[in-house]
């Protein structure tokens, strides 16, 4: 979020964590809606474990032998993207 005033350049970064149905997408539509109305430029990011999925990503089946070692790589490389 950058401030629209004059003579500003602070930037504000909002994080939202939390499980699966936690609400997170719901907040940001909210906090965009209401920083836009207050005149701030609103960025969005995409959350990391979609873009690594959409990428074609894909876990094997639980009862596959590599199953901990191809998720143990998944959380390497979504904290790799964070981290970015």
């Amino acid at each position: 979020i950058v401030s629209k005033h004059k003579n500003e350049n602070k930037v504000v970064r909002v994080v939202l964590t939390g499980g699966p149905c936690g609400g997170k997408s719901s907040c940001l539509s909210h906090i965009s809606q209401e920083a836009t109305r207050a005149g701030f430029d609103v960025i969005q990011c995409p959350e990391v474990a979609t873009v690594v999925f959409n990428s074609g990503f894909k876990l094997p089946a639980k009862n596959d032998p590599s199953f901990s070692e191809q998720l143990q790589k998944f959380q390497v490389t979504v904290a790799k993207l964070q981290l970015q």
